[in-house]
């Protein structure tokens, strides 16, 4: 939905659209938390800021459950802007993460340049680790290189045990996928969007 939105110049208005249904979800239920995808696309572009920080100004109770996932579904040109942008979300009390991690060629230019909370490992770059020693040290060095620019890890697409066993021993620090819950279309109990575990998974964003 993102790839076609930004392909048909929409992707502002599909953005700042989940937006203003997370809040409205948040402020009818205070027993959850959501991420939502922020495009590449939005965060540099003015107009879009500005709605997005005239939707959250009125709510700043909010702020600790409402996280923001940035995708590089497309290269983000003004670096300088999408970054200070982030930088008024975290300063402001949300949380960003940086998503899809290894799925393209412009996230490590990303961690260079955005503040971040969280580091979420693209699933197919994890999976490729199962079998592969020189992926495993890659993914191991992410590890350590998030974890001293003070953010934490974030695994994708955890669907058995043994990719489980394999995040813990590569000291990721969150996950989701399937072995912890599947999607569901919409919040029908208290914490459905917080199905992981942490540090030996007892705590994930959905």
């Amino acid at each position: 939905a993102v790839r076609m939105s930004e392909q048909f110049g929409l992707v502002q208005k599909l953005d700042l659209a989940v937006a203003r249904k997370a809040v409205d979800m948040l402020n009818l239920r205070t027993d959850v938390k959501i991420a939502i995808n922020l495009s590449g696309q939005s965060a540099q572009n003015d107009a879009f800021r500005e709605a997005l920080r005239t939707l959250l100004l009125p709510h700043p109770d909010l702020s600790n459950r409402l996280l923001f996932e940035l995708t590089e579904s497309k290269a983000i040109e003004d670096m300088e802007a999408a970054a200070n942008f982030l930088r008024w979300l975290r300063r402001t009390g949300y949380q960003v993460c940086l998503d899809d991690f290894g799925a393209g060629a412009a996230t490590y230019a990303y961690l260079r340049r955005f503040d971040v909370d969280y580091v979420k490992i693209d699933g197919p770059f994890l999976k490729e680790a199962l079998d592969n020693t020189r992926q495993r040290a890659l993914i191991r060095s992410i590890v350590s290189l998030t974890r001293d620019l003070k953010a934490e890890t974030v695994a994708e697409m955890i669907e058995d045990e043994t990719t489980l066993k394999l995040c813990k021993e590569l000291n990721v620090g969150y996950g989701q996928g399937f072995l912890f819950g599947k999607p569901k279309p919409q919040i029908d109990a208290p914490k459905a969007l917080m199905v992981g575990k942490r540090k030996g998974f007892s705590e994930s964003w959905g």
